[in-house]
């Protein structure tokens, strides 16, 4: 999957062309082999401003001291990521504020996942829960939901002032939202398109850790055409590709 740059275009269902946000994909990770079982200070720079070093285990104290502690940069935890990992496992030199800024997981996210009681100090050789117990629920308990996802979508993709703007605009519709069915892992919704007349259709299909938004705009056939297809990060609603699809028809 090839990543492209960001606009701040919205993904509102009720625009004639129905634009979905682009955003830049996050880069080909490979996995490291690494050691187990090492002591390592986890500070989160940002929020502690110093470091606090614990003692090395006897059997590490020579190769991995305090003195050569030296903290992973943001690209190195990258490489050591795979997008469909769930946890990840804590090498020595890692820090808290990196893991959050290389996953996209705020730290507070991490610490309670992960109920560590000091953000500053975690263990190399532990495992840290990213997206929580990985047993989420692969259905929609209910049309709400899906709406919901929808909107946090937005405001993900775009920020707070664009996306209450697009959200409280008279494009925008919410109680025209209408549920067309609800299937397993799928919901499919329609809304009013105010821009052309008719309905836009937005398919919603629930990964562990990603939802597939696939988009119909109000002149396209459902489900032979879809206009754009976005694939969603569940943890956060952030966007990490996107695709279009069949152009809208000019008729």
């Amino acid at each position: 999957m090839k990543g492209v740059a960001k606009t701040y275009l919205v993904n509102h269902p009720s625009r004639a062309s129905c634009p979905i946000p682009i955003v830049k994909k996050e880069g080909i990770r490979y996995k490291m082999t690494i050691k187990k079982k090492i002591l390592v200070t986890a500070a989160s720079f940002a929020l502690t401003g110093f470091l606090s070093f614990a003692n090395p285990t006897p059997t590490h104290a020579i190769e991995y001291t305090p003195e050569n502690w030296v903290a992973r940069s943001v690209h190195e935890v990258e490489m050591d990521l795979s997008e469909t990992d769930s946890s990840y496992l804590l090498i020595w030199g890692d820090t808290l504020s990196v893991i959050s800024e290389a996953t996209r997981i705020p730290i507070q996210t991490l610490v309670d996942l992960n109920h560590i009681a000091d953000r500053g100090f975690i263990l190399a050789g532990d495992t840290l829960l990213l997206w929580g117990d990985s047993v989420m629920e692969l259905t929609w308990s209910s049309m709400q939901e899906a709406i919901d996802f929808y909107e946090a979508n937005i405001l993900a993709d775009n920020g707070e002032e664009i996306a209450e703007v697009a959200l409280g605009s008279e494009f925008y519709e919410p109680e025209s939202w209408e549920l067309i069915e609800n299937y397993g892992d799928t919901i499919v919704l329609s809304i009013n398109n105010s821009g052309v007349g008719g309905k836009d259709i937005i398919e919603f299909v629930k990964g562990e850790m990603y939802t597939e938004m696939t988009f119909f705009a109000a002149d396209s056939a459902y489900p032979e055409r879809p206009t754009a297809r976005q694939l969603v990060r569940n943890s956060d609603k952030v966007t990490i590709e996107r695709e279009e699809l069949n152009p809208i028809d000019p008729s």
